[in-house]
């Protein structure tokens, strides 16, 4: 009896001969074959007409059993459909009788087992079908019905649907790809037939093992029925979407912290995109990024201390001093720092002195793009004017917070009043005079008043620049 190549492990997809349709097409002419599942009450699966494609010509004919598959009626071409179940005889339906060697099936039995007798085909299966596939026996058993099938690459679906004995040791099906590795499912302890997807799996092209296996003492069984190994959409665009916006984040643009959970999150993405995933790896892989993304925060890219420049008395302490550091983040927002976001360097107040303090930033405000992001004050030391003191000209005191020099000689005569012997003086950041009342100016010099410069006509003091017809000149 000949027996056409392909159909050995399921019979013809389930069906006997009916008849068969050949396509003309513009590539190449395909002979599809009609195989008959004469009626429902047969139980062979729904359908009266199984409707696949042959391949080859002459004698090298084979018959190809597809669950899913699509012609191009137009040019005679054809390819397995993306949902095709890659599993035969997957319903255990081409037996027509009761048997213990199934059809398709391959029995395996491990040494621990006391029988080989613990296959068969029980009836019904799963929901009123005629048979579905039963592991077990009288005795203890350990062992596996599988089959080898050929598989393009791709993540597929693993699902049956299952009646698991709960006393079984073990109830799995393995699925062990042309890599050699196997994939291991455990199925479920059910009270009755259930519907099982066991999960995915990422499988390269090639033969491909499926395997249902139990181990158990006498008088438990699992049955199986409705195996299905099927292709997978898997949807990345949101994964795309997160590497994409993770990509044009520069390592200066937030902090170090979030800048290395980042570019771990991104790294593992990238790989995921790269290779064959499952949806949850892919999922996965979308929730890191996410996470990593949400949780960065903007780096400080630079200082702004107020004021710039600070007198101070002998002796005064670095927190009876209110400064306010103010940083300008990469995302340009601007903020307050707090005082322990930020550290005072330099200062010395144990004797008269101009310091040069440095303001540093926390390093966790910092980008790992750079070591360090400060700002500079320039601070006068100068000692507390004392009422009892006898002071010379030329001799510089604290007053008020401001820093005062003594015209001439004195003594009991407190700063402050503008033609008395004390000199407010004042600086600003690029180190030009800024006009004070008291101060003495003579011509020549250049005074900031008001946010402008001016520059004085003769000698002067307690006259305002702006004057129009006063000692001052603008500059601007």
């Amino acid at each position: 009896m000949y027996v056409l190549p392909g159909t050995e492990m399921d019979y013809s997809h389930v069906t006997q001969s009916g008849f068969f349709v050949t396509v003309k097409g513009t590539e190449q002419d395909t002979v599809i074959y009609a195989g008959d599942r004469w009626a429902d009450f047969a139980y062979n699966g729904l359908g009266y007409n199984q409707w696949v494609p042959l391949s080859g010509t002459g004698e090298d004919v084979w018959f190809n059993s597809l669950s899913d598959w699509n012609l191009n009626a137009t040019t005679g071409e054809w390819e397995v459909g993306f949902s095709n179940n890659y599993v035969l005889n997957p319903d255990f339906a081409a037996d027509r009788i009761s048997v213990t060697t199934l059809t398709g099936w391959t029995q395996s039995t491990e040494a621990s087992s006391s029988t080989t007798a613990f296959v068969s085909n029980v009836s019904p299966g799963a929901d009123g079908t005629r048979f579905g596939l039963r592991l077990g026996a009288a005795q203890a058993f350990a062992g596996d019905v599988h089959q080898d099938v050929e598989v393009p690459a791709g993540v597929y679906e693993v699902a049956l649907t299952a009646d698991r004995a709960a006393a079984l040791t073990a109830a799995q099906v393995v699925v062990t790809g042309a890599d050699g590795v196997d994939h291991v499912f455990d199925i479920p302890v059910t009270s009755g037939w259930a519907a099982q997807s066991l999960g995915q799996v990422v499988l390269p092209e090639g033969a491909t093992r499926f395997a249902v296996r139990a181990v158990g003492d006498g008088g438990v069984y699992l049955k199986a029925d409705a195996l299905s190994l099927r292709r997978q959409h898997v949807d990345t665009a949101a994964l795309e979407e997160s590497v994409a916006a993770a990509e044009e984040i520069g390592e200066a643009d937030v902090t170090a912290a979030g800048w290395g959970a980042l570019s771990e999150a991104l790294a593992d993405a990238q790989a995921v995109l790269a290779r064959t995933a499952t949806q949850a790896e892919v999922d996965a892989a979308a929730a890191a990024l996410a996470d990593a993304l949400e949780a960065l925060v903007p780096a400080l890219v630079t200082l702004e201390v107020e004021p710039a420049a600070l007198v101070v008395a002998v002796g005064s302490d670095a927190t009876d001093i209110a400064w306010t550091v103010t940083g300008t983040f990469a995302d340009g927002s601007t903020r307050a720092l707090t005082a322990d976001e930020f550290a005072v360097e330099g200062l010395d107040t144990s004797v008269d002195a101009d310091v040069t303090v440095t303001i540093s930033a926390d390093a966790s405000l910092l980008s790992a793009a750079v070591d360090a992001v400060d700002a500079t004050v320039a601070v006068t030391v100068r000692k507390a004017w004392d009422a009892s003191a006898t002071y010379g000209a030329g001799d510089e005191v604290v007053a008020d917070g401001a820093r005062w020099l003594a015209t001439w000689w004195t003594r009991g005569q407190q700063p402050g009043d503008t033609y008395g012997p004390w000199q407010e003086i004042r600086t600003a950041g690029d180190g030009t005079a800024v006009w004070t009342a008291s101060r003495i100016f003579t011509a020549g010099d250049v005074v900031i008043h008001d946010g402008e410069r001016f520059t004085a006509k003769w000698w002067t003091r307690g006259q305002e620049p702006g004057a129009a017809h006063g000692p001052w000149s603008p500059l601007d």
